[in-house]
């Protein structure tokens, strides 16, 4: 019979501590360490491109003119500045809608003891006890959250809230008992389409940088740092599956047998540097066939016949290269990117992002 959940996630509220007590009726499950990162991790994303945007509107301020001599005051500045806006951010769209942008993506919502939404002050409560979490690289945080039978931080202890993660409803799930896993091999062949696809995207957007068109050059540039982080995590989320294995006719799947979602997507991928080395030993001593990042995000490899969504995938991804390539094409400055990007971050300065905590 199918696991429905993983043993931890599946366990109801009201198994879990008498200050849970209120939540004993309640089909929800609080949100384990993994989620709330990767809900964290598209939240600081956001808002370092939101930051970005402000400090571009703000360049030209007295406060920050381009000057050796006020460096340091520019740093304490946007720093400041990116603390404040973050919190704000947090602020709004919790006490709006229960969750910030990239917890609904995560499936993650903010509720009180009693799994309503929670009050404006304890929202404010919460958001404002982010500053103990900052030092020691979210030290407090990890160890608030770990020493917690639902997963809450300083912030949540001390407003009373949780944040759990919401059910997929009107969704079934493949029936894994008859699925075929991806193996070891098949896993290799795909993973070398995907990085030959990526090499000719990084390529071709590179070649596309051309500082004679100043609006598409800054927004291509920005763009960058994002579109290449974040490359593999976009198409898993999208469509459960990457080009490579797309073509090869494989998919990612939850370990209940649903699709990918944001949080499996962000967490099997951002273990993927490791697994370049340690990859492919645990695919051939894993039972399931999972490399590292499908054991920490819970996923597996399947075949599976090609599916909707794959199919709209890999056509965006050849009219975007077709598109780079007309571009690479058209631009005389096509192998002069690196002395262009150069130049313009010595020109316009670079603000340093602190990332803030989940």
């Amino acid at each position: 019979m199918l696991q429905n959940f993983p043993e931890e996630e599946s366990r109801v509220v009201s198994e879990i501590s008498s200050p849970l007590a209120p939540l004993a009726e309640l089909p929800i499950h609080p949100a384990l360490p993994r989620d709330r990162f990767a809900a964290f991790f598209l939240d600081t994303v956001i808002l370092v491109y939101m930051n970005f945007a402000l400090y571009a509107l703000l360049k030209n301020n007295f406060l920050l003119k381009q000057n050796s001599g006020e460096i340091l005051w520019q740093f304490v500045f946007y720093i400041s500045g990116f603390f404040i806006f973050s919190f704000f951010y947090y602020l709004l769209f919790e006490s709006i809608g229960g969750a910030t942008p990239g917890k609904l993506l995560c499936r993650l919502r903010v509720v009180d003891m009693e799994g309503d939404k929670p009050p404006l002050a304890n929202i404010f409560l919460r958001n404002l006890c982010r500053i103990f979490d900052y030092p020691f690289f979210f030290l407090i945080a990890v160890l608030s959250m770990e020493s917690s039978p639902s997963y809450q931080r300083l912030g949540d202890r001390a407003a009373r809230t949780l944040v759990i993660k919401k059910t997929r409803q009107r969704l079934t799930p493949i029936d894994l008992r008859s699925a075929v896993l991806a193996s070891t091999l098949v896993r290799a062949l795909t993973f070398f389409l995907d990085l030959l696809l990526y090499g000719i995207f990084l390529g071709l957007y590179l070649s596309a940088l051309n500082p004679d068109h100043k609006i598409l050059f800054q927004v291509l540039l920005g763009l960058f740092p994002f579109l290449s982080l974040c490359y593999f995590m976009i198409f898993e989320f999208a469509s459960s599956t990457t080009p490579g294995k797309f073509i090869l006719k494989r998919q990612g799947v939850l370990e209940n047998g649903e699709p990918l979602d944001a949080s499996a997507a962000i967490i099997r991928n951002l273990f993927l540097p490791l697994d370049m080395i340690l990859g492919y030993p645990l695919l051939i001593l894993s039972r399931r066939k999972q490399r590292l990042g499908d054991l920490v995000a819970e996923t597996l490899v399947i075949k599976k016949k090609l599916n909707r969504n794959g199919v709209i995938s890999l056509s965006c991804l050849l009219i975007v290269l077709s598109t780079l390539g007309y571009l690479s094409f058209k631009n005389p400055h096509r192998g002069e990117w690196m002395g262009f990007v150069k130049e313009y971050f010595l020109r316009n300065g670079m603000p340093l992002i602190k990332p803030t905590a989940f």
